[in-house]
């Protein structure tokens, strides 16, 4: 994870395993993200500002949003600000999405937006953020901020978890959920762990 100071005076941090291209000019502000995700607090400047992906264009004033490229899709989640929504093959008007809300957009259209979830934005604090949560999914974000193969076994794959935890420990997270789920994670070397039931 990193963060830039983009010449604006705008923020931008970067998630793990993300990628981005910057174009600031007279003319334009725009931030295309090419993989990962970003969140960005967007200085109100004289031309909007832009984050392209690969379903769409979203434009702001002033905001602060997360934005994550999916294969198929991408999310956007507005911390503070308005956002507006235009998915590359849609022809009617901009989607707006206000603050504390969130939304998934494809090519085409979008879903209906939804008030921003727990873990909106967390990663930028060094924090992952998991409410009623499956044990899978949870693995699966946490893989994300480790190296090697992070594997659940599917016995125990919609387990639900709550809590804060600390990205940059995530050997402890480990430890953690032996102790709050009936599950045992085994560590075959360093970088291949399974987490599986306890038996």
């Amino acid at each position: 994870r990193r963060t830039v100071q983009l010449a604006d005076g705008s923020q931008l941090q970067l998630n793990t395993g993300s990628a981005v291209d910057v174009h600031f000019d007279g003319q334009q502000r725009l931030v295309r993200l090419l993989e990962g995700e970003i969140l960005l607090t967007a200085r109100a400047g004289q031309a909007p500002l832009h984050v392209l992906t690969g379903q769409g264009l979203l434009s702001s004033q002033a905001a602060r949003l997360t934005v994550r490229q999916f294969n198929d899709h991408t999310q956007l989640a507005v911390l503070a600000g308005q956002v507006e929504v235009m998915p590359n093959r849609y022809n009617g008007l901009a989607l707006r999405v206000d603050a504390a809300h969130q939304v998934n957009f494809t090519r085409k259209g979008w879903d209906t937006p939804r008030p921003t979830d727990a873990n909106s934005g967390a990663w930028a604090d060094g924090m992952l953020v998991a409410a009623h949560m499956r044990l899978e999914d949870f693995l699966n974000e946490l893989g994300r901020y480790r190296r090697g193969q992070l594997q659940c076994d599917p016995h125990v794959a919609n387990l639900l978890l709550s809590g804060s935890y600390p990205l940059d420990d995530s050997e402890r997270i480990l430890d953690l959920l032996e102790i709050s789920l009936p599950v045992k994670v085994r560590r075959f070397t360093r970088y291949w762990v399974t987490v599986q039931a306890r038996v």
